[in-house]
């Protein structure tokens, strides 16, 4: 790792731990802690809490499992908030593990000196990305998932190597699609590269490396799809509903707007009323990518910050710079796609970006709430999205006008970052007292 990824990489860590640290364990979306809770009794029973049983009781077990763990041990030698602070320390190490393995899948995707700028402008996204460093800070499964996700996208790119390192690629990909189909739902779609894998030896097409077989590629395909399918299915034998929500059983969010998938646009973005209103709005809210760009670059759904004048500044700040940020990712995104030969890491690369930017699509169909479009369902798939972004950008660094580019990319990111970080604690005190779009969830009692 050379000195400026290793700068840009800490700034990245620096920024996630002051917003743990900056934030109580019941600053979430959701309540998952109640899930956590539930789970210690449910295993203290032999038993497994059914999904009905919470509003994230439908989710897979293995976040869940390692948090009532974790809380378990903790409470021993810690009070109530040091316990739960515990599980939501699990996060931060998650999305840690994330900026790392982002780091390793860009070197590996782009070895070469000379292609290092596009690495360090890939990564300093990553680092500064807010939607990344909130996930950091909540209780939940999202930083997790993202984890998992990223072990099986450097898997897939070691396998693609074809070196002395293809066997353990194999195992992280096995490893990081089961993990991720037990995490959380959306996790199931890497069942698409992975049966992309399959289909692809089966058929010939693709070549595994000297190291393994195609028996062995063939055998370990079929054993991951098979063990990562597990847990839908048990979820779908108790509730008889293929891919359950909470949705199906609570009825919090039938108020919700848009209300209807005709009502939604999935072909406009809405900068200006975006500007307008910072946070979430009447405006935007109909607005499918409207939605989904917000919730990636601000607080949009007011978990950190307040309302009031010097926060407004700081959003509308942050989604003016984000503007040229996004543009960049998108133009070099379609030209990594677009480059010749399309080979096994390009096409990974591919299926992973969108089959998680498929996810809140999907969701919002089946669901059409401001709920379902979530930059959340989106995040696992950032990093490969990321080196997509860097191989495009790499093939413009022979001009100068691609290397101002992309080093303004550096500059922008670290500073949108600072802004985001150094305002965000100075508001934080305020933002928990009042100003929230919803309250802290109540602490539950320790097992």
């Amino acid at each position: 790792m050379t000195r400026a990824l290793f700068l840009i990489i800490a700034f990245g860590i620096i920024s996630r731990i002051c917003i743990f640290a900056f934030s109580p364990p019941t600053n979430a979306y959701d309540d998952h802690l109640e899930a956590v809770s539930r789970t210690v009794v449910a295993i203290e029973t032999n038993k497994r809490v059914r999904p009905w049983d919470c509003w994230q009781c439908y989710q897979p077990p293995l976040y869940y499992w390692t948090s009532s763990g974790v809380v378990s041990i903790a409470s021993t030698v810690l009070s109530d908030v040091g316990s739960w602070k515990s599980v939501q320390a699990l996060s931060l190490l998650a999305s840690v593990g994330t900026l790392l393995l982002t780091a390793l899948a860009l070197t590996i995707v782009l070895p070469r000196p000379e292609q290092l700028p596009a690495v360090y402008a890939s990564a300093a996204m990553m680092s500064i990305m807010p939607r990344a460093i909130y996930s950091s800070a909540m209780a939940t499964n999202d930083a997790f998932l993202e984890c998992v996700v990223a072990i099986a996208l450097v898997g897939y790119l070691l396998l693609g190597r074809g070196e002395k390192r293809a066997r353990l690629g194999m195992l992280l990909v096995s490893l990081g699609t089961v993990a991720a189909c037990w995490t959380k739902q959306s996790g199931l779609v890497l069942l698409v590269p992975l049966t992309g894998l399959l289909v692809a030896t089966l058929a010939g097409v693709w070549r595994p490396p000297a190291q393994l077989t195609r028996t062995t590629i063939v055998v370990a395909s079929s054993v991951t799809l098979a063990l990562a399918s597990l847990d839908e299915l048990w979820r779908f034998s108790q509730s008889e509903i293929f891919l359950v929500s909470n949705q199906h059983f609570f009825d919090y969010a039938i108020n919700q707007a848009p209300g209807s998938v005709s009502r939604i646009n999935f072909f406009d973005f809405r900068f200006i009323e975006l500007l307008q209103d910072v946070f979430m709005g009447p405006t935007p809210i109909d607005s499918f990518w409207t939605e989904l760009a917000a919730r990636f670059w601000f607080d949009y759904e007011r978990r950190f910050f307040p309302i009031n004048a010097y926060s407004l500044s700081v959003g509308r700040v942050i989604y003016l710079a984000a503007a040229p940020l996004t543009l960049y990712a998108l133009y070099f995104y379609m030209v990594g796609l677009t480059m010749r030969p399309h080979d096994f890491k390009r096409l990974t690369l591919f299926l992973f970006s969108a089959a998680f930017f498929a996810a809140p699509i999907l969701q919002t169909l089946r669901l059409p709430y401001y709920s379902s479009m979530k930059a959340a369902f989106v995040l696992p798939g950032l990093p490969a999205i990321l080196c997509l972004v860097a191989l495009g950008a790499a093939t413009s660094l022979t001009t100068r006008t691609g290397r101002y580019a992309t080093w303004g990319v550096v500059a922008c990111s670290v500073l949108v970052g600072l802004l985001h970080i150094i305002s965000q604690a100075g508001l934080s005190n305020d933002a928990w007292n009042h100003g929230l779009s919803g309250p802290l969830w109540p602490l539950p009692p320790l097992p």
